[in-house]
């Protein structure tokens, strides 16, 4: 696997989970950089998927085990900072508010669009989410519990088929970009019934 890779999505998961807001906009640029490593000639694209389902495993561990102790004050810690920075520029007193009106998650955000989907004949097989994968949702989804959350991931996942699909328990199909910033709805039993991710509505906050 490459360990530029792992490195690099090892701090966007995080990041990700911590600023969901701007999740695919930080998917984005954690993508290209196992993207470049292919480019360089320095690695081979299971080569970066490996590192992607390892430092995608390594956010599930952490997350589930440090939660509390670690990453809720590192995540206020940076919200608090991002926020103080918005409103030293003028661009309002909360992220929701500094986020639109920069249009960090818009027109003003960072998007790439070389991503080449490849199916295959094996696609389909039913998604079940890793063990600690939902954690690294509790910060975008504080008031739903580990079901709810799970649910998500499956609603968002990639499908299988792709290479290393069967190997890495579940963590080769996770799409944190659309798991991370979703409008769930849930139903009158507390179950997930519907969730929209970035790319078919626009979401604010």
């Amino acid at each position: 696997p490459s360990g530029h890779t792992t490195g690099a999505y090892s701090w966007g998961i995080a990041l990700a989970g911590m600023i969901p807001e701007l999740a695919p906009q930080i998917m984005a640029r954690t993508s290209e950089a196992g993207n470049n490593r292919i480019v360089l000639g320095v690695h081979y694209p299971l080569d970066i998927m490996g590192g992607r389902i390892g430092a995608s495993a390594q956010n599930g561990q952490y997350w589930h085990n440090e939660f509390a102790s670690s990453i809720v004050p590192a995540s206020r810690q940076l919200r608090d900072y991002l926020v103080s920075r918005c409103a030293a520029d003028g661009h309002g007193t909360t992220l929701v508010v500094c986020i639109a009106n920069t249009k960090a998650s818009g027109s003003g955000g960072y998007t790439n669009d070389f991503l080449d989907p490849v199916a295959t004949a094996q696609s389909g097989a039913d998604f079940v989410a890793p063990r600690g994968a939902a954690d690294v949702l509790r910060l975008a989804y504080p008031e739903l519990h580990a079901d709810q959350r799970n649910a998500i991931l499956k609603a968002t996942a990639l499908d299988s088929g792709y290479p290393l699909w069967q190997s890495s328990d579940g963590w080769q199909r996770i799409n944190w970009a659309k798991a991370l910033c979703a409008r769930v709805t849930l139903d009158k039993h507390g179950d997930v019934a519907k969730v929209e991710t970035a790319d078919q509505v626009a979401l604010a906050g």
